[in-house]
């Protein structure tokens, strides 16, 4: 999904909590972190392309299928809730959960969006699979045989 859809899509969850917490900042935390979460996708791209610039290889993410690795760290479940509370304790609790939840709706999108396991996005899960591509997929749903009625 591109940048503006998540934008579009931190904004509802920002425009959603600015009720809830009473703060209209946590819709601009939302909306930055929900989108600016996929600034970590330069570091997969400079690891397989390096400081050459390939807009089609940026937009197409063909650079994770080339390494056949994928560390985009920002997406890590860890370092999100991480960042909340972190944001939280400096900048005030309402920063830190639009900050949280902005960047977790990413991950919950990119999941469902890409066929990733639930896990995908676990960076702890990450290293023990050596940040291999194939173990962030989920597996194919395996169909039941239905017998033939005569």
């Amino acid at each position: 999904m591109g940048p503006v859809r998540h934008a579009l899509l931190s904004a509802a969850v920002g425009a959603v909590l600015v009720p809830l917490t009473h703060d209209p900042r946590t819709f601009w935390a939302a909306l930055a972190a929900g989108t600016l979460i996929d600034l970590d996708h330069a570091l997969d791209y400079v690891l397989v392309h390096g400081l050459r610039l390939d807009f089609g290889a940026v937009r197409s993410g063909s650079y994770f299928a080339r390494s056949g690795r994928v560390l985009v760290p920002f997406h890590s479940y860890e370092l999100v809730l991480a960042a909340g509370l972190l944001v939280g304790w400096f900048a005030g609790w309402s920063l830190g959960v639009g900050v949280a939840a902005g960047a977790l709706v990413h991950l919950a999108w990119d999941v469902g969006h890409y066929g990733l396991r639930p896990a995908a996005y676990s960076l702890a899960f990450r290293i023990s699979h050596n940040f291999r591509a194939s173990a962030l997929k989920r597996p194919p749903r395996r169909r039941e045989k239905v017998p033939a009625t005569a």
